[in-house]
């Protein structure tokens, strides 16, 4: 807009000097040459050659010292700042009594529209200079000194650059007010579209433009409903062609956080800021820096990878999003790195609290951050949530992409400490259908895990499990392309009565240890593979119903209970067929197997077992036993046993071995006669009660 005085002075200058010397004849020909197409010229190439534009003009028109034309349209000259500036409706009012006193007065300049864009200079393109002109002799009768008064545009666009990227002023009521050389501008109405701010509404914006520095005293700015909370309050100063210095500082109140986030931010945090900040340039334009600290009203966690990957891992949907009920963060921005300390709390979900550095021109993040308050019923997969009470907490330590798991490694502590779950239904369920008794709720003492993600595998390095009364237990494994698991676990203490119904606990007990492990594709653990070890510590038989049966037949009692010294065996478990192999289960010298078997897809059994037992037993059979049972190393006899039928009718061998031997052993039928005769007489008598376990006796000394 100071470019147009110098258009007008240059189009009445031989108007008011030659009306000073023959008012009427020579005006005449003044408004005749301003208003032909040569004076039309003129004006448009003096207006060009002052703003640094190619332009034109409509036509002029003169009716006594006001001047007007339609319309100023131009393209900027290459590597200058103005790269287009179009006008409309223009009209001023010359002052010739000024010219007397030593002025060039304009009493005012209205222009109906006008668009300006301004783009990033480059010297390199630029015209070179024409040579300067002395100064005519005439002119040195002439004024020197320009005054102006009010240059008003109702209706003004302003198109330019913020940080590399396009913005805008638009709709805008501008006066422009002549402060020595320079112009002050304010604007009073209009919307401010800019990188880092949504749409804005200008309440008032106050800005003063010279050669080396536009001064921004005050922008007011407003959301663009009236009922829209947002407002902004600048003020700062920004360098001009080589000097490319921003120095600002601002108060912002409930604006959107996402357009003040780097872009790959924008869709993972939401919420409205409120706060202060200060954005600093250098003069080259390469260092930034900038800090600042607000609150978040409503503010919400979308999209984090980190969390997509928890809802994949057990389907909680409750993690794909975090509305939070409160959150501040500080902010630092040096050297290409945005450092964030957060603090955030969401009811019934979390309490964060940590750092987050974000390099900007790789769009990566390093995440630090401490997570307290985690219910464990928000937390844990569906299955579980039914009875789950308790506060876990994690630390999460991550760098990557924030809306990619791609490229991103990580590693997350996580306690669950004195927790309390509910036990699956499923495996409840599947439990109860093998006469397995399983707890309704699981609490922990210890629970702790370290998980590492790199190259898009998962690893649990080590997870530690303390559940009181149930069993203690270790475990490892990976994950891979979110679906392939593979994992260790260790346990001990697993009380086997603990799990059985009271009938089975009473005949046997003892803790399960033990090692497996699992490879499962795609979360099919029905099809999955699993391999391991298990053995038994304190095992002990008591008064099974084959155990009476076998005691009362060889006048052992102390067959009735049996401490197993020895009670182990592998499996391996694929495609339905289960292998139990290494089998050894040893009561003192009284009883033995050894062995291994197979239960294929189709449910049919096959293997081999070795039972043993002690000479003195076999003496017992009446013969039968001594062509069976073969001596061993380890002072017992052993018989092999070939194990066929389905598991739900098992066959065995041995019996047809025995029976094999009254060929050679015709007496046996006799005596083994008489002993069955026996029994059945002395059950008459309740002898078969004296094998049984005896009944519990209650304080009173009534039996139950």
């Amino acid at each position: 807009m100071r470019a147009l005085l110098a258009v007008f002075i240059i189009v009445v200058a031989l108007a008011l000097f030659a009306a000073s010397l023959a008012p009427r004849l020579v005006y005449g020909y003044a408004k005749s040459f301003a208003e032909s197409p040569k004076g039309q010229q003129t004006a448009s190439t003096g207006m060009g050659k002052t703003i640094k534009v190619d332009g034109h003009f409509a036509p002029l028109q003169v009716n006594g010292w006001k001047i007007d034309t339609d319309s100023f349209t131009s393209t900027g000259w290459p590597g200058e700042a103005i790269g287009a500036l179009n006008a409309t409706g223009i009209e001023a009012e010359f002052d010739p009594d000024a010219v007397w006193k030593g002025a060039w007065r304009i009493n005012y300049v209205n222009i109906a529209q006008a668009t300006i864009k301004l783009v990033p200079p480059n010297d390199a393109l630029k015209r070179p200079p024409e040579p300067k002109k002395p100064r005519p002799w005439y002119l040195f009768f002439l004024p020197t000194r320009v005054e102006c008064g009010p240059i008003v545009c109702p209706d003004a666009q302003l198109l330019y650059y913020f940080q590399g990227r396009e913005a805008r002023i638009r709709d805008a009521h501008v006066q422009a007010d002549l402060i020595g050389k320079d112009l002050k501008y304010t604007a009073t109405s209009g919307v401010l579209e800019m990188p880092y701010l949504p749409p804005l509404r200008i309440e008032r914006l106050e800005m003063l433009v010279t050669r080396p520095v536009i001064t921004v005293y005050t922008a007011k700015l407003a959301g663009l409903d009236p009922a829209d909370p947002a407002r902004v309050l600048l003020s700062g100063s920004i360098g001009m062609r080589e000097n490319k210095s921003i120095e600002a500082q601002g108060e912002i109140v409930e604006v959107p956080i996402e357009q003040i986030l780097p872009e790959d931010l924008r869709s993972v945090v939401h919420g409205r800021a409120t706060g202060k900040l200060t954005w600093k340039r250098d003069s080259t334009g390469q260092q930034l820096d900038s800090d600042g600290q607000f609150s978040l009203d409503g503010a919400r966690l979308d999209d984090l990878s980190v969390f997509k990957q928890l809802v994949l891992l057990h389907g909680n949907a409750d993690l794909a999003n975090l509305a939070l009920d409160a959150a501040a963060c500080e902010f630092h921005v040096h050297g290409g790195h945005a450092v964030l300390t957060l603090r955030a709390s969401a009811a019934a979900k979390l309490a964060l609290e940590g750092t987050v550095d974000y390099e900007i021109a790789s769009r990566r993040a390093t995440v630090d951050l401490a997570i307290t308050n985690l219910p464990l019923k928000t937390w844990l997969p569906d299955e579980f949530k039914p009875g789950a009470a308790g506060l876990a907490q994690a630390r999460l330590q991550w760098q990557g992409q924030l809306r990619t798991i791609r490229d991103s490694s990580g590693h997350v502590t996580l306690s669950l400490d004195g927790g309390t779950v509910r036990t699956p239904g499923i495996l409840r369920r599947l439990l109860a259908a093998r006469k397995i008794h399983a707890p309704d709720d699981i609490q922990f003492r210890t629970a702790r895990m370290d998980v590492a993600y790199q190259d898009e595998t998962f690893t649990l390095q080590r997870g530690d499990f303390d559940l009181p009364g149930i069993l203690a237990a270790q475990m490892n494994g990976t994950l891979q392309n979110g679906s392939q698991l593979n994992a260790t676990v260790d346990w001990q203490g697993l009380t086997v009565e603990d799990w059985l119904p009271r009938n089975l606990a009473d005949e046997f007990s003892g803790a399960v240890q033990g090692a497996a492990k699992m490879e499962v594709s795609r979360w099919k653990f029905g099809n999955g593979s699993y391999a391991g070890h298990i053995h038994l510590v304190d095992g002990r038989l008591s008064y099974t119903p084959f155990q009476s049966l076998l005691a009362r037949f060889l006048n052992d009692r102390g067959l009735l209970e049996l401490a197993l010294d020895r009670a182990a065996f592998d499996f391996a478990w694929s495609g339905q067929r289960l292998d139990v192999s290494a089998l050894d289960l040893r009561a003192g010298d009284r009883f033995g197997i050894r062995g291994y078997f197979t239960v294929k897809p189709d449910r049919a059994l096959s293997g081999t077992l070795w039972i043993g037992t002690k000479p003195e037993y076999i003496r017992k059979m009446a013969g039968l036993g001594d062509d069976v049972f073969f001596p061993g190393h380890d002072g017992l006899r052993w018989a092999r046993v070939d194990v066929s039928g389905t598991v739900k009718k098992p066959q065995q061998d041995l019996a047809s071995q025995v029976i094999g031997q009254l060929g050679r052993h015709p007496g046996a039928v006799f005596a083994l006669g008489f002993k069955g005769i026996s029994w059945y007489v002395g059950n008459w008598f309740g002898a078969q009660k004296d094998w049984q376990r005896p009944p519990d006796v209650t304080v009173g000394g009534s039996t139950p």
